[in-house]
């Protein structure tokens, strides 16, 4: 027999706990996305292989997985783009003049830019080993790459994960 959740009020204080930190706009997001992996996560299991007193912390360890998947993906964010008015036509009244006024993209650079990262990796590639090399070229050259965690990388590529973590420590010292 398969176990039914049909009320998370159990996991409120879970949700409060590891939630607390998540951006307020992304909360309710990431809260829904942690649902729909328990639900998928308790599919697969029998009453006899999760008991139910084992399901509040199995749902914790989904929840807390679910957060760290959020500020995998929120500290890889490159660049976020939004419209402003550009108010260098505008007259000492703060009326918009002729050619003024008009909206704009602006860019908010939140974390180093990818083509840089690309540019500094390409002119030191000779102070990473192959394995770290293949790591890095896989994260900043292939489609994929960049929405990716190293573990992911890591297994694809069929190497060891401390390859990866020093190829990242080495890119960091690069661009600093």
């Amino acid at each position: 027999m398969q176990i039914v959740v049909s009320n998370f009020d159990f996991l409120k204080p879970v949700f409060d706990f590891e939630l607390f930190k998540v951006a307020h706009q992304d909360k309710e997001d990431v809260k829904q996305t942690a649902i729909l992996r328990i639900l998928e996560s308790v599919a697969n299991y029998t009453n006899e292989e999760l008991p139910e007193n084992k399901l509040f912390s199995f749902c914790q360890v989904i929840v807390k997985r679910t957060v760290a998947d959020y500020y995998r993906r929120s500290s890889r964010l490159i660049e976020q783009k939004t419209m402003s008015i550009d108010w260098n036509g505008c007259n000492s009244k703060g009326e918009i003049s002729e050619g003024g006024g008009a909206l704009s993209p602006v860019s908010d650079d939140y974390s180093y830019d990818i083509a840089l990262l690309r540019h500094d990796f390409t002119q030191h590639r000779q102070l990473f080993s192959p394995q770290e090399r293949k790591v890095l070229e896989h994260l900043l050259f292939s489609r994929d790459g960049i929405g990716m965690n190293m573990a992911d990388i890591c297994s694809e590529l069929n190497i060891n994960k401390s390859h990866a973590s020093r190829a990242y420590k080495k890119l960091r010292a690069v661009c600093s």
